[in-house]
């Protein structure tokens, strides 16, 4: 079981998705440079998002992918995590073109869940954000995760079912569509675990690189509209402009786009 949990791990680390707070701490936190500390990370992530809570309320809609809408706040918050991510590992904090091609990569794999009936109810959200919080009140370190939770000015159930959400449904999404796709791709004879995930995983990448290349992304003018001050993507809406709306993501001509790649893997 334990070896299957590893593998479970190293699966969602391949296929890219960003799973919120319990991603960040279980997965980031221990790949931090000695000279960082659990605390201290913990804290920064949590002055990010106090910094930016104005943005991480704006739901009004920044762009669609085929035609569904993307909040301002969802783009917000991707940017806050990416950023502390690659920080905590020492890694170059990624730019704008890498956080919107991250976005769209999260609005692939809803697509294609929602193409295969996969997406989760619900019922089913709130049992899992519900269980999610619960780990955090209950866990041995709750204290370093409360100095999150104060310095960003939320509290744990704010931060699973208001900011997080998304996250989280992304979770649940990567787990129906691995489901999914080793029932229809059953493990080969004295194929070894490992590499049976990551086959699996790979299948479910390659689907979702299609679906971007044949997406249509418009950008909304609401973007425009707000203030730097309330952004956490210093022009973040003068670089969406700049980009050719309603086209396929594959003819975008965005400075850098193509080099996205290299942090997302």
């Amino acid at each position: 079981m334990l070896a299957h949990r590893r593998y479970q791990v190293l699966l969602i680390a391949v296929v890219g998705l960003a799973l919120g707070l319990a991603f960040v701490i279980n997965t980031i936190a221990p790949a931090s440079p000695s000279n960082i500390t659990y605390a201290q990370f913990l804290e920064q992530m949590g002055l990010s998002m106090r910094n930016a809570k104005d943005a991480l309320k704006d739901n009004r809609v920044a762009a669609t992918f085929n035609g569904e809408p993307i909040p301002y706040s969802y783009i917000v918050l991707k940017s806050i995590h990416m950023a502390e991510a690659a920080k905590a590992r020492n890694h170059k904090v990624p730019d704008r073109s890498a956080v919107l091609q991250a976005v769209l990569r999260d609005q692939a794999y809803l697509d294609l869940a929602e193409e295969l009936n996969l997406m989760p109810s619900e019922e089913d959200l709130t049992e899992y954000l519900k269980w999610q919080l619960q780990g955090v009140e209950q866990a041995d370190n709750k204290n370093e995760l409360a100095t999150f939770f104060q310095t960003a000015g939320i509290s744990p159930r704010e931060y699973f079912f208001e900011y997080a959400r998304p996250f989280y449904l992304l979770d649940l999404v990567n787990r129906n569509l691995m489901s999914h796709y080793q029932a229809h791709n059953p493990r080969l004879e004295n194929e070894p675990e490992k590499d049976y995930y990551e086959r699996i995983a790979k299948l479910i990448k390659e689907t979702v690189d299609k679906k971007l290349r044949e997406s249509k992304v418009e950008v909304k003018g609401a973007l425009l509209m707000l203030s730097s001050r309330s952004s956490a993507l210093t022009g973040y809406a003068r670089y969406l402009n700049s980009c050719s709306s309603a086209r396929p993501v594959s003819s975008w001509r965005c400075p850098t786009i193509a080099d996205s790649g290299a942090y997302l893997g």
